[in-house]
C-alpha cells in the first residue's frame, strides 16, 4: 500500500471505532435488542395475539365450568375500649388474662388454620383439612390498607356456592367456640398458678415483717431518723459549750497578763471577774479580806490626794499601806487565774470528747437508714403483691363464672352469589403480560438467526465508515457462479435478446450510476492520483466481490479510463469464467518466471471495450502463499502499476481468515470492502477489519452489494435490525473454499433462504398418513399461501 494513502487512511474514523468495539464488545446493546424485536414485530404481535386469545377464552371456560366464589366474616379479637396496661407490679398477671391472643397475630392465623381447629369440621364436609386451611384466607385489618391488630378478617373459597354459605357459617361458628375453650384453659391455668403463688408469697411477708422487728429492737429506735434528730440536737448544744469555755478562758489569759503587767487594780480585778460565773475564778476568804482593804485603802488615798498634798505624812502613809498590800494580793491574784485557766482547759477537753463520740455514732445512722429503709421498702412491694395477687385471684373466679365470649362477630358470614374466580380482565392481563414475554423472547431468538447487515446504518455504527456505493441487486449475477456465464454480455446491447426489458435497463443504469459514484468518491477523497492499484475485498465468500471488480472495471472503460484487472485470487479463481476467458496463462506464469514478459499475458474479454484488459490467475499451484509473499511478486505488481493504465483492479481472496489478501494488500494502494446485505454475519466484517488493522490496513471505504433477490425484497420492506449466527458456519465455508474449487459453497444466505420451506415441509411429513389423504391433499394446496404468510411473519 503507498505511503501517501496510508498516511490517510490512519486518521480515519473506522481505526477509533474498531478499537472501540474491541472495548465494549462485552456491553449490553440495548439499541440492538429493541432493533432486533422492531424487525420480527410481526412475530411479537401474532405470539402475544395467540396467548392473550387463549388465555381470555381459557378464563372464560374457567369461569362457566369451574367458578371459584368467596365469602367473609370478621372478629373482634380484643376488646377496643380496654385498658392499653397495667398499672399495678404483677404484669404477668394481666397477661395471662389476655384472651384475645393480639400478643401474637401472626401465630394465632397460623393455629386458626391448623388441622387441631379445623379437622372437626373437615370431617363434618368429607373434605381434607389441608384442602379446607388452603381455601382460608385469613389477615389482620379490616380492610387491605386497615392492620389494626385486634380484627381479623376471614375469607373463604368454594366453587359450590351453597356449600360454601355452610361451611363459612360452620367455620364462624367453629372459631367462636375456639375462643371460648381458649379461654377457659388458660383461665384454669391461669388461676392454677396464682393459687400455688399466694402461699409462697405470704411466707416471704411474714419473714420481711420479723426481719424489721429484730432491727429495731437491736438499734433501740422505731425509726432511725427520730434517732438522726436528737444526735444532731446534742452535737449542736455540745459545740456551743465548747465555745462559751474557749471563751472564758481567753478572758482568763487576758487577766493574767494584766495582773502580770501591773496594769489590774484590786477594783478592776473584781469587775473583770465579774458575771455569771465570774469567768471560771472562785475568791477564797482570805483573798477576799485583803482584797477588801486594798480596795479600802485605795478608796482612802484618793479622797485624801482631794485634801491634802502629795508629800502629806497622811497621804504617804496611806501609799506606804497599800504598797504592803499590794505585793501580797498579786501573788493570790496570779494563782488563782492559773487554777482558773486549767480547770478551763479540762472541761474543753471534756466536751470535745463528747462530741467526737456523738459524731462518730451519727456517721453510723446512714447505713442503718439504708437497710430499714430496704427492709421497710421489700415488705411494701410484698404486701402490694399480696393484695394484687389476691384481687387477681378473685378476678379469675370472677370471669370463669361469667360466659360471656371473648370474640365477638363484628361482620357476618356472607358469600357472594358472583364468582370472583377466574376474573376475566385479570386473566386478559396475565396473558398480555405472558403473551409479551413470549412474543419478545421468540422475536430475539428468531432474529438472533438473522445477524446480519440490514442496511448502511447499521455498517456505519458498527464500522464507523459512511457507505460510498452501493451495488444494487442484478438478476442476472444471482447465478452467474452456477451457470458460469459471461458478465460483459450484458453489457454489449446486440448480444441482449431483451434490450427493452424498461426492468433490466433501469438494474444496469443503477450499476453505472453506483460505479460512477464510487468514482467520484475517490476524488473527493483526494487520493485519486495516487490511487491506482486497488481491490474490492469481501470478508467471506460469495459477497459479490468478483462481479463487483468485473462490473466496476466494465463499466470505467465504458467511461474512458484504462482499466485492467489481475485476478489475483489463486485459490479458486473466478474473473476467466465471469469475462469467457481461458487461464492458460496467466498472473502464476509471470510470477514463476521474472523474466516472462507481461504483455503475453494480457488479454482482451471483448472487441466492444476497447479499454478493458485482463491478467487471469493462471495455472493452479497448491500452495499459493508462498508465490504471492515472495519477491518476485511484489516487483510483478510494481511493474504492472507502471503499465498504461489509468486502475489497475485486483480481485483477491477473502480478507476473514485467509493470509493471502494481508501479503496482497501490502503492495497495492489500497482497498474497498464489500459487504453483502442480508446475507454475511455482520460479527465477520469487524473481526476481519480488527485483524488487518493490526497490519496497518484500513479500507479506503465501505461498498455495499445485495447478492439474492430474497435479500432485495428485504432491503425494500425493511431498512433497520439486527441479529445473530454461529461463526462455526463460516470456518466450515472456508474449509470448503479452500479444498475443492468444484464443491458448491453452502452458505448462511442457502440456508436462510431454506429456513421456512424446511418447516413447512416438517409439518406435512408429521401429518401426512397417506397420499389419498384428505386433509394432506388439503394442507398442499394451502402449502405456498402458508408459506407465503410465513415469510411475511418473518419480516
Amino acid at each position: 500500500m503507498s505511503e501517501n494513502n496510508k498516511d490517510y487512511i490512519k486518521n480515519e474514523s473506522i481505526s477509533s471505532k474498531l478499537n472501540k468495539l474491541e472495548t465494549n464488545e462485552e456491553g449490553i446493546d440495548l439499541k440492538g435488542i429493541y432493533q432486533s424485536i422492531y424487525r420480527k414485530k410481526r412475530i411479537l404481535f401474532l405470539i402475544t395475539s395467540i396467548i392473550v386469545i387463549f388465555s381470555t377464552f381459557n378464563v372464560i371456560k374457567k369461569r362457566i365450568t369451574n367458578p371459584v366464589y368467596q365469602g367473609s366474616f370478621k372478629l373482634l379479637i380484643k376488646d377496643p375500649l380496654g385498658s392499653s396496661g397495667s398499672t399495678g407490679n404483677f404484669d404477668q398477671l394481666q397477661f395471662i388474662k389476655e384472651t384475645g391472643s393480639g400478643q401474637d397475630v401472626n401465630t394465632l392465623i397460623v393455629f386458626l388454620k391448623s388441622d387441631y381447629i379445623l379437622g372437626k369440621l373437615a370431617n363434618e364436609y368429607k373434605i381434607s383439612s389441608q384442602s379446607l386451611s388452603n381455601n382460608i384466607n385469613i389477615f389482620r385489618g379490616g380492610g387491605s390498607r386497615d392492620k389494626a391488630n385486634g380484627i381479623l378478617t376471614i375469607q373463604y373459597r368454594d366453587n359450590n356456592l351453597v356449600r360454601g354459605r355452610k361451611i363459612l357459617q360452620s367455620l364462624s361458628d367453629t372459631y367462636l367456640n375456639a375462643s371460648i375453650e381458649q379461654k377457659k384453659n388458660r383461665l384454669e391455668e391461669g388461676l392454677d398458678f396464682l393459687n400455688q403463688q399466694f402461699p409462697i408469697l405470704k411466707g416471704n411477708t411474714s419473714k420481711i415483717q420479723a426481719k424489721l422487728a429484730n432491727f429495731r429492737e437491736k438499734n433501740t429506735f422505731l425509726t432511725p431518723n427520730s434517732q438522726v434528730v436528737t444526735l444532731k440536737t446534742s452535737q449542736s448544744n455540745l459545740e456551743n459549750e465548747i465555745l462559751d469555755l474557749e471563751m472564758k478562758n481567753n478572758r482568763l489569759l487576758d487577766v493574767r497578763e494584766k495582773i502580770v503587767n501591773g496594769n489590774l487594780s484590786a477594783r478592776g480585778f473584781v469587775d473583770s471577774i465579774g458575771g455569771e460565773d465570774g469567768a471560771g475564778l472562785s475568791i477564797s476568804d482570805i483573798d477576799q479580806a485583803i482584797l477588801t482593804q486594798i480596795i479600802n485603802v485605795e478608796n482612802e488615798l484618793a479622797n485624801a490626794k482631794l485634801i491634802f498634798v502629795e508629800d502629806s505624812i497622811v497621804i504617804k502613809g496611806l501609799q506606804a499601806r497599800l504598797d504592803k498590800l499590794r505585793p501580797l494580793f498579786v501573788e493570790n491574784q496570779i494563782e488563782s487565774v492559773n487554777t482558773a485557766i486549767s480547770l478551763n482547759k479540762s472541761m474543753i477537753d471534756k466536751t470535745k470528747q463528747e462530741r467526737k463520740k456523738l459524731i462518730e455514732k451519727f456517721s453510723e445512722q446512714p447505713l442503718l437508714i439504708k437497710e430499714y429503709e430496704n427492709i421497710v421498702q421489700d415488705l411494701e412491694i410484698s404486701q402490694q403483691s399480696l393484695l394484687a395477687l389476691s384481687s387477681a385471684i378473685q378476678s379469675f373466679q370472677l370471669e370463669m363464672a361469667q360466659e360471656a365470649v371473648p370474640w365477638k362477630l363484628i361482620s357476618y358470614p356472607t358469600m357472594s352469589s358472583s364468582p370472583i374466580s377466574p376474573n376475566i380482565s385479570k386473566g386478559m392481563i396475565n396473558g398480555l403480560i405472558v403473551g409479551l414475554a413470549v412474543g419478545l423472547i421468540f422475536a430475539f431468538i428468531r432474529d438472533r438467526f438473522d445477524y446480519v447487515y440490514h442496511n448502511e446504518e447499521e455498517i456505519n455504527e458498527d464500522l464507523g465508515e459512511i457507505v460510498i456505493g452501493k451495488f444494487p441487486y442484478f438478476s442476472f449475477l444471482e447465478n452467474i457462479r452456477d451457470t458460469q456465464e459471461s458478465i460483459i454480455k450484458f453489457f454489449i446491447d446486440e448480444e441482449i435478446e431483451d434490450i427493452k426489458n424498461s426492468e433490466f435497463v433501469q438494474s444496469r443504469f443503477q450499476l453505472q450510476e453506483s460505479v460512477r459514484k464510487i468514482a467520484s468518491s475517490v476524488k473527493f477523497l483526494g487520493i485519486d492520483k495516487t490511487f491506482k492499484n486497488f481491490t474490492f475485498a469481501s470478508s467471506m465468500p460469495a459477497e459479490g466481490k468478483t462481479n463487483v471488480s468485473v462490473i466496476f472495471s466494465i463499466i470505467l472503460s465504458q467511461l474512458g479510463y484504462k482499466v485492467l484487472i489481475v485476478d489475483a485470487d489463486l485459490r479458486r479463481p473466478q474473473v476467466h469464467k465471469r469475462l469467457g476467458l481461458n487461464n492458460i496463462k496467466g498472473l502464476t506464469t509471470i510470477v514463476r518466471d521474472k523474466n516472462y514478459d507481461i504483455e503475453k499475458v494480457i488479454q482482451k474479454p471483448s472487441k466492444k471495450f476497447e479499454n478493458l484488459f485482463v491478467i487471469t490467475s493462471g495455472e493452479r499451484v497448491l500452495d499459493p502463499t508462498p508465490l504471492i509473499s515472495s519477491e518476485i511478486m511484489k516487483n510483478r505488481v510494481e511493474q504492472i502499476k507502471k503499465l498504461d493504465f489509468d486502475y489497475v483492479i485486483y480481485d483477491t481472496a477473502p480478507i476473514y481468515g485467509i493470509s493471502d489478501p494481508d501479503i496482497i494488500l501490502d503492495y497495492l494502494d489500497g482497498f474497498f470492502l464489500i459487504i453483502s446485505l442480508y446475507n454475511i454475519n455482520r460479527n465477520i466484517p469487524p473481526d476481519a477489519l480488527k485483524n488487518l488493522s493490526r497490519s496497518g490496513f484500513k479500507p479506503i471505504g465501505v461498498i455495499t452489494n445485495v447478492v439474492k433477490s430474497d435479500h432485495d425484497e428485504k432491503l425494500n420492506s425493511n431498512r433497520k435490525g439486527e441479529g445473530l449466527l454461529e461463526k462455526n458456519y463460516y470456518y466450515n465455508t472456508y474449509a470448503n473454499y479452500i479444498s475443492s474449487e468444484s464443491k458448491k459453497l453452502d452458505n448462511e444466505s442457502t440456508k436462510k433462504s431454506r429456513f421456512l420451506e424446511k418447516i413447512m415441509d416438517s409439518i406435512i411429513k408429521k401429518f401426512k398418513i397417506n397420499q389419498e389423504n384428505f386433509f394432506i391433499d388439503k394442507l398442499n394446496k394451502l402449502n405456498p399461501k402458508i408459506l407465503s404468510f410465513l415469510k411475511w411473519l418473518d419480516g
